[in-house]
């Protein structure tokens, strides 16, 4: 969650390919259903910390740097995993993400084969 800056419409991608970090734009079309859904992250947020979970894996040695953090919201993933393991709600699987796009395509009236990568390079084409 604090990798996205509504102010400067900027989202860092962490460990991206080459283990490389890198800022992407967050369109202003978008800010407002991202936050919609940002505010119903952090009610399960809140739900699953009441039910003694709430942990997420942090990044590197910040959790014995910060003993807490794991359980702040900032630190929370955007598009968590429907399911908690041992405490931890984990970010949402790679078929999960590839089964919405799919499926919007679908409901967006789109006949051709449409994935993520599709995607990607739509994005970078109209960014030209």
């Amino acid at each position: 969650v604090k990798d996205v800056d509504f102010g400067n419409g900027k989202i860092v991608v962490r460990n991206g390919k080459g283990r490389k970090d890198r800022l992407t734009t967050l369109p202003n079309s978008r800010r407002t259903p991202l936050k919609t859904h940002l505010r119903f992250r952090l009610a399960l947020h809140l739900k699953d910390l009441e039910a003694g979970a709430g942990h997420v894996y942090l990044p590197n040695r910040l959790r014995y740097k910060f003993r807490n953090a794991s359980r702040e919201f900032v630190w929370q993933f955007v598009f968590a995993s429907a399911v908690i393991r041992d405490g931890y709600r984990w970010h949402c699987g790679d078929s999960a993400l590839q089964k919405a796009v799919k499926q919007a395509a679908q409901k967006a009236g789109i006949h051709k084969r449409v994935g993520c990568h599709t995607l990607r390079h739509s994005f970078a084409t109209h960014l030209l």
